[in-house]
């Protein structure tokens, strides 16, 4: 297996946040020098100081590093599979590794709502399908912290002669990968992978 590359971790370079006497604790004033210590121990001050706020709720650090991890992770089960969806040389996560991910933060995606939809088309008369809209969910507390929209419609290459139960269940699977996408997109960008939902790919020629 390759070697994950982090693009983040590995092209950031430490820049001081310093604030001054007299001035909010919001307005930071950036000063390029490359002691670690002093910069995690002033975003640390910051971080605490904002509680409650806007403002960094976790030092950068701190966040790149659980990143990382999950990162990593992914990458694992990814690259472990024999029937990974890759296009073009890019990798695209499937809803069920996109359930795994938010796994690692404890949330999870539902269906909302699905609606059929219908559109004119002076080609081919009446183009239909199902809009299905999803919400990310935490697991311990319920509440909902992110959604997504999405369609599958029989203008679709792939779906044109699929019944419509069947349409309507794509619409509800890209609905829960976009809305994870919403949420999680950073991770599979930092392990080098595509952020859009492989669902959502309407041509699946893999090589």
């Amino acid at each position: 297996m390759e070697k994950l590359v982090l693009p983040l971790a590995a092209q950031a370079k430490p820049m001081a946040l310093a604030v001054h006497e007299g001035e909010s604790q919001s307005k930071v004033v950036r000063e390029g020098f490359n002691d670690t210590a002093i910069l995690e121990s002033q975003v640390e001050g910051i971080v605490k100081a904002n509680s409650g706020s806007v403002g960094l709720a976790v030092t950068p650090r701190d966040a790149i590093a659980q990143a990382t991890v999950a990162a990593r992770a992914l990458t694992e089960v990814i690259e472990s599979k024999p029937d990974k969806v890759v296009i073009n040389g890019k990798t695209y996560l499937t809803l069920e590794d996109w359930q795994l991910l938010a796994h690692f933060y404890g949330l999870a995606a539902r269906t909302e709502s699905t609606e059929y939809v219908q559109f004119p088309d002076p080609e081919v008369g009446t183009i239909q399908g199902y809009q299905a809209r999803a919400e990310v969910i935490n697991i311990k507390t319920g509440l909902i912290i992110g959604s997504g929209e999405a369609m599958c419609l029989n203008d679709e290459k792939k779906w044109t002669n699929k019944p419509l139960y069947a349409i309507r269940s794509m619409a509800q699977t890209r609905a829960c990968a976009k809305a994870l996408r919403n949420i999680l997109a950073f991770v599979p960008v930092l392990a080098g992978y595509s952020p859009t939902p492989a669902e959502e790919i309407s041509s699946l020629d893999r090589n």
